[in-house]
């Protein structure tokens, strides 16, 4: 029987105990949490009786869907983490889900120039969804090839902890980028970009989520949609005062008739991280500048 509760963040808390299996998870809306606990029961009842659904011709990228659409929403950055592997891995038969496909991913993610911490937690990302797919879905797959791939790579003697850069970026080497993207940049303003974030002290996706709609020139402020939180990962909205050359720049933009975005880069990180390898600044990240 599930358990079904409000908790003090306005979020609903389901509590399944059943057959010996227990179940838990927090959702936005109530009709989410009813929906999530009927699928469930069904699924430990089904488990329960041997009953397995088989997945003969089913594909990783069919379960990435089903998951992102039965799950409580996330963050922008994990719906693009989720998008990445349903492009790069999405084709992998769930029925073919074994040690070599483990490899395989952790294959992928070192060409790319991945460290070992960051392909372990790419494994165990994709196994969590393979495992919501065996429990709640019912599904006759297994998370465990790629969980001991992942224990291979922590007990590989690698270090699977990030250590601290000792060299991060400084004023000088920030005004190199400005000038670099003031005289090469052909993609949206990238160097007025750089120096709004030294100013204000924002996130890069905050940054550039700024619309001129949401600029209050009455209150010289800004408001700053779905703001970084450890709990509400959309809908935290805040409006945030600007003050000198941060302000200046907004309010420039909009009084000369700007309303949608006021900082039109996509990608922002792979672009500065290459013009860093190209300048010979390859320490440098974009997320410095919060700390100049």
């Amino acid at each position: 029987m599930a358990t079904i509760y409000k908790l003090p963040s306005g979020k609903t808390r389901v509590v399944i105990r059943k057959r010996g299996t227990y179940r838990a998870a927090s959702f936005e809306k109530a009709t989410d949490a009813k929906r999530w606990a009927t699928a469930t029961e069904a699924a430990i009842d089904a488990n329960h009786l041997g009953i397995k659904k088989r997945v003969q011709h089913a594909q990783l990228g069919d379960l990435i869907d089903k998951y992102s659409e039965e799950t409580p929403e996330r963050g922008p950055t994990t719906m693009q983490q989720r998008q990445y592997w349903h492009d790069h891995f999405g084709g992998q038969k769930l029925a073919h889900i074994n040690k070599d496909f483990g490899r395989k991913i952790t294959k992928h993610y070192a060409d790319n120039g991945a460290q070992p911490p960051h392909r372990l937690k790419m494994l165990r990302g994709i196994a969590r969804i393979i495992k919501w797919g065996r429990t709640v879905g019912n599904l006759d797959i297994s998370e465990a090839p790629l969980i001991a791939v992942a224990d291979d790579i922590k007990y590989s003697g690698f270090a699977i902890r990030y250590e601290p850069r000792k060299t991060i970026m400084g004023e000088d080497e920030l005004l190199l980028f400005v000038d670099h993207f003031k005289r090469h940049g052909r993609k949206g303003n990238f160097d007025e970009l750089l120096i709004f974030l030294a100013a204000s002290g924002m996130r890069i996706g905050e940054a550039t989520r700024i619309v001129g709609a949401d600029v209050s020139l009455n209150r010289k402020s800004i408001i700053i949609r779905d703001r970084k939180h450890p709990r509400k990962k959309m809908g935290n909205h805040q409006e945030v005062p600007l003050i000198d050359e941060a302000w200046d720049m907004v309010k420039q933009k909009v009084e000369a008739g700007e309303r949608g975005l006021l900082f039109p880069i996509t990608n922002p990180s792979v672009r500065f991280r290459n013009v860093a390898r190209r300048i010979g600044l390859p320490h440098c990240r974009l997320h410095d500048i919060r700390r100049l």
